[in-house]
């Protein structure tokens, strides 16, 4: 349910058991966000109603954002520092997210701060500090329908050209197909998919 969000947005129907197919196998359905840009507004109740209806289709759902979920941002989640974005993807479960250039807008530091208010790392495969380890989580294994799957998160590989220096200093971006494609490999044998 979507604690703290009108009945309205509340009243898609309660997800089914999960369904295993003839076959022994489940669908599970991956349902993608990005670029949210702390979008509140008179679209946040059917926005997320949508989603939940997609939820109560499919049981085995998960929720992943590809970044950008704050800044730039429309003024009613900007002059709160983004917090009610965040707490709308909060009530909606949000299964994992990948860092987007905006994730960077106001520095490093406040990275640790949208992680810990959305309980999430922010993904970043192809993020590297000044020794050329991993800056940000590469990837979170989630469990759904008996299945791990392993979610890659990149930041778009010009990132640079979109925040101030600052903000990406002592920071290498990389390719984001090879980080994708490197850490598939790492964990190809923990997890039964990658997304």
């Amino acid at each position: 349910a979507l604690v703290g969000l009108p009945a309205a947005a509340q009243a898609a129907p309660a997800p089914a058991p999960a369904t295993v197919h003839d076959d022994g196998t489940v669908t599970v359905r991956i349902i993608a966000i990005n670029d949210i840009h702390g979008r509140i507004g008179a679209m946040t109740v059917p926005w997320a109603g949508t989603v939940e209806q997609a939820r109560a289709e499919n049981p085995d759902s998960l929720l992943i954002s590809s970044g950008d979920n704050q800044g730039a941002s429309l003024f009613a989640s900007a002059i709160a520092d983004d917090v009610p974005i965040m707490d709308v993807l909060g009530a909606m479960d949000l299964d994992a997210t990948a860092v987007g250039n905006h994730e960077f807008d106001k520095g490093q530091d406040d990275l640790v701060r949208i992680g810990e208010h959305l309980g999430l790392p922010e993904l970043g495969a192809n993020v590297y500090d000044e020794t050329g380890a991993p800056f940000l989580p590469e990837y979170s294994v989630l469990e759904i329908a008996g299945l791990k799957v392993g979610v890659i998160g990149t930041a778009p590989n010009d990132l640079a050209t979109l925040v101030s220096a600052s903000a990406v200093e002592g920071l290498t971006i990389g390719d984001e197909i090879e980080a994708t494609n490197r850490v598939a490999a790492q964990i190809a044998d923990e997890v039964d998919l990658v997304v």
